[in-house]
């Protein structure tokens, strides 16, 4: 592993004046973000990060495991930038472990290499919340998503509130945690992989009497860009950790029912569509001796907190 500590006196042709709102941000927030050979990705969001006055922030970039080490010319235009350069990739669920390992702020906000806020960022109101609210151990931002083709629009997801309110889950691409309750909950749990790890640590949140807020006056744009991203590798582990999620965090009536039905939901999709039938039918026979390697980390749910987590 390789680690660069990167201050630089920015060029003013490529970054702007930093507000004296990003000033005091910077002592509360810091910006992680995992990236593997998407590098036009992650320079468009470095660029991105500038122009909204946030070049000051602490920000933290995982290289894991590119083929050709660029990540440092790419996030030059950041003023307090660490970018660490992992060989072998060790996968995104290690690689947050690790970025909130190393965070020293109160919060940190976590964005994909291929997502940035819109504008305004709006974090000085974010932070106020979670201030405000020491029972929020996450804050989920408004997520909008694009394909990266050409001809296809931004889309929201669904009817945004105007108000914070409770959600089961939030989105990996943009969401703000509070750094001492993630350390204290043991952050997410690697075997995880890729997907469900954001459902595992809410869950966990729910179980400890904190809470899951979405947050819609922070809005990130998801850009979705197909590089990189493996169908295969998301049906096997949807399907796979979706049941080991359940299996870990469930007390028993509501786990076999929830496993019940994701298992007859991925059948029924599997039949229907004809898509990606193996992987889907090797996750699901995965679940179950991964269940029973982590056994130990199962922590049920009251019954009662899991009826109102699904009520949400």
């Amino acid at each position: 592993m390789q680690t660069y500590k990167m201050t630089y006196t920015a060029d003013k042709s490529c970054s702007s004046e930093v507000s004296s709102e990003a000033w005091r941000l910077e002592l509360r927030v810091s910006v992680g973000i995992t990236t593997k050979d998407r590098w036009g990705e992650l320079a468009q969001t470095v660029s991105q990060l500038v122009e909204l006055g946030l070049g000051d922030l602490r920000i933290i970039v995982v290289d894991d495991g590119s083929v050709q080490a660029n990540a440092e010319q790419v996030c030059k235009p950041l003023r307090n930038c660490t970018v660490i350069r992992e060989p072998v990739s060790l996968g995104l669920v290690e690689e947050r472990n690790r970025i909130a390992r190393l965070t020293e702020t109160d919060y940190l906000v976590s964005l994909d290499d291929d997502s940035c806020f819109e504008t305004p960022h709006n974090l000085e109101k974010a932070v106020q919340y979670m201030d405000a609210n020491p029972d929020v151990a996450v804050l989920a931002f408004w997520i909008t998503r694009t394909h990266a083709k050409p001809g296809r629009k931004m889309t929201e997801d669904g009817f945004q509130p105007s108000l914070p309110m409770r959600v089961p889950e939030y989105n990996g691409c943009g969401h703000m945690l509070r750094v001492a309750t993630f350390r204290e909950l043991s952050g997410y749990r690697g075997y995880f992989h890729q997907m469900c790890e954001e459902r595992d640590y809410s869950l966990r949140v729910y179980g400890s009497g904190r809470r899951v807020i979405l947050f819609p006056d922070v809005q990130v744009a998801h850009r979705l860009t197909p590089t990189a991203r493996s169908s295969t590798r998301v049906s096997f582990y949807g399907a796979r950790n979706t049941l080991l999620c359940w299996l870990l965090n469930l007390p028993l009536p509501a786990c076999l029912w929830r496993c019940a039905r994701s298992v007859s939901g991925q059948i029924f999709a599997v039949l229907r569509w004809r898509q990606r039938c193996w992987p889907t039918i090797r996750g699901l026979a995965a679940s179950l001796p991964a269940f029973l390697q982590h056994r130990h980390d199962r922590r049920p749910l009251p019954s009662s907190v899991a009826r109102e987590y699904f009520s949400l």
